[in-house]
């Protein structure tokens, strides 16, 4: 419910109280994630810190560590810690190791590194050519660089016959449909992924935007981008990127105060 000042509250109240170490550990977890969210990176660093001291090599503390350097945009850190949960987990928890490979994947995009971030990714596809998650992600890497197209859409389809209510998959197919010139069958599945996201994700409005303009829908573009700028400008550790980007869309396609709107398609 995006509530974070509550939820660091109810953290901050069950610690008061005597506890067992654990549950001391996990209170303080999730006041760290309600730090983290609220901007506040060095509280959010103390509160894991403190869980670490308790339980310390405890799997979901280091989880919660690497994750608060990510969403924080501090990629270096970020890269170090999921590198090394990832060695840890490489023979004894499968699911955590898969967990740390798409993060890191995630993480070096996000640096502007792709390759190293496709690289990942194929070495999963290698193995489980039929894994849901990896057929989307990495057929949208490629869609997002406009290479490998075709194939980018056969992968992102077979992961939403797997999961057809995703709403990043669909975004996914919304996009690789956009790279591939085809704007009328782009539009619905980004505009379901728009209506079942829950937390206003600043790239499906942007991607929305962007379909839009190009079915000359002007105004209903301009909308969707002033839309993603406030989600992004509402994250503590927003894109600053991404945020110039839609500024400079917004510039180029608002209209200027006294100027008529442009005319809809067809009107003489």
């Amino acid at each position: 419910a995006q509530r974070y000042n509550a939820v660091e509250d109810l953290a901050k109240e069950g610690l008061v109280e005597r506890r067992s170490q654990s549950e001391r550990a996990d209170l303080l977890g999730m006041l760290a994630r309600g730090q983290v969210y609220n901007g506040n990176l060095k509280g959010a660093i103390e509160s894991i810190d403190e869980a670490l001291r308790l339980e310390p090599g405890d799997l979901g503390h280091l989880f919660d560590e690497a994750w608060i350097y990510s969403h924080a945009r501090q990629w270096d850190q970020a890269v170090m810690r999921f590198e090394k949960l990832r060695d840890m987990t490489a023979d004894s928890n499968k699911k955590a190791n898969r967990i740390c490979l798409f993060t890191l994947s995630s993480i070096y995009v996000q640096k502007g590194d792709y390759r190293k971030g496709e690289e990942i990714l194929e070495k999963i596809f290698e193995v489980d050519p039929e894994d849901t998650q990896v057929n989307n992600d990495l057929g949208y890497l490629w869609a997002d660089q406009g290479k490998n197209l075709d194939r980018a859409e056969k992968m992102i389809r077979k992961a939403i016959a797997s999961d057809p209510d995703n709403g990043a998959y669909l975004d996914s197919l919304g996009w690789v449909l956009f790279k591939l010139g085809k704007y009328e069958e782009a539009i619905d599945p980004i505009e379901q992924a728009v209506k079942k996201n829950t937390g206003g994700d600043s790239t499906l409005w942007d991607h929305l935007g962007d379909v839009r303009l190009k079915l000359k829908q002007v105004d209903k573009a301009v909308e969707s981008w002033q839309r993603a700028l406030k989600s992004a400008e509402m994250d503590k550790f927003s894109d600053p990127q991404l945020i110039e980007r839609l500024k400079d869309k917004l510039k180029q396609h608002s209209p200027q105060p006294n100027q008529p709107k442009p005319a809809a398609p067809g009107t003489p």
